[in-house]
């Protein structure tokens, strides 16, 4: 799996390579309001430039952590049942756009493999809900009934907007969103009995609300008790942030994240691991076998010439390919 890379970053364009000779002939950007992951295959490629802190994956690494994601093993709540989709997307992107390339497709095809087989051979995806439908029970048990409630939210990402969905689904009266982006919030206003506007409105409403729901994509808490100052103690406030969104509040409790997360029995998830390991092997024999094959269509080529022009180590090289097939 040599010229595999998965490049993984807190924000979109510290994923985003450099136009030019160092762009690779194969990537796929994988990019939702919870990860950043840029995926490429070249033989050579120069490091891009980046600002930010970013992790690289390589080779074999790199595979085992997409069929990981893929298959929900990855995620803030194990058996996340929308990631899938999100892999599957941003493969028919890439492909769309044809820069999903022969290696790349393999390995996007035998994760997506991975996720579906997890769904179907297991019951991790049922064992643990997504974060929208966690959040949506937490509000129903603290606010009692959803029917006549006004609920803010925090951030416009997929989190957000499945969010709403959900909440509008429940009966919520309104939903008021909070964004720093004014192409954000004119998308936001479309929502169903929504209405948004910039952060900066957030401590002139907060009082009319019944809850907050901080689920915004950043790197550092971008809410604290000066922000929530008017609000009593009996208002509802959930973090759904990794990093955190509401720094520790003196006078409000918070539900955060983690309490959130529900612990998938242990025998799903090493049923999801055996498969994971089952799909990284089937990928690794068909990149082996790519290779040796491009091997033998050159020495086939090399058989078929004249004898004064073939090469002295063919027989060596057809030794060193009969030894990789029985490896």
């Amino acid at each position: 799996m040599d010229g595999l890379s998965c490049i993984i970053a807190n924000s979109v364009e510290a994923c985003r390579l450099p136009m030019g000779k160092s762009m690779p002939a194969e990537y796929v950007a994988l990019n939702t309001c919870e990860r950043n992951e840029l995926y490429t295959f070249a033989r050579s490629i120069d490091a891009p430039a980046m600002e930010t802190e970013v992790l690289e994956l390589k080779g074999k690494t790199a595979a085992v952590h997409l069929l990981r994601v893929a298959a929900g093993l990855d995620s803030r709540i194990v058996g996340e049942p929308h990631v899938l989709g999100q892999v599957r997307r941003a493969f028919a992107d890439a492909e769309s756009q044809r820069t999903s390339g022969t290696m790349l497709a393999a390995l996007f095809r035998s994760a997506l493999r991975a996720g579906r087989r997890v769904r179907s051979e297991t019951a991790l995806n049922a064992a643990c809900e997504s974060v929208v439908t966690l959040a949506t029970q937490r509000l129903v048990d603290a606010l009692d009934s959803l029917q006549s409630r006004r609920i803010g939210i925090v951030g416009t990402g997929e989190v957000a907007s499945g969010l709403a969905k959900a909440l509008i689904a429940a009966g919520v009266r309104e939903l008021v969103v909070f964004s720093r982006s004014e192409n954000r919030i004119r998308e936001a206003n479309r929502w169903e009995r929504t209405t948004a506007m910039p952060m900066s409105s957030l401590g002139g409403v907060i009082s009319k609300l019944d809850a907050l729901v901080a689920c915004s994509h950043v790197t550092e808490p971008i809410l604290g008790d000066a922000d929530l100052a008017r609000c009593d103690e009996r208002f509802v406030v959930l973090d759904l942030g990794s990093p955190a969104n509401v720094g520790e509040l003196a006078r409000l409790s918070v539900t955060r994240l983690d309490e959130l997360k529900r612990i998938a029995p242990k025998s799903q998830v090493v049923a999801a691991e055996q498969i994971v390991a089952e799909e990284l092997d089937r990928l690794q024999q068909w990149f082996s076998h790519r290779k040796i094959a491009k091997s033998i269509a050159r020495m086939v080529r090399e058989a078929n010439l004249p004898p004064q022009r073939s090469t002295p180590t063919l027989h060596a090289r057809i030794m060193r390919a009969k030894a990789q097939v029985a490896a």
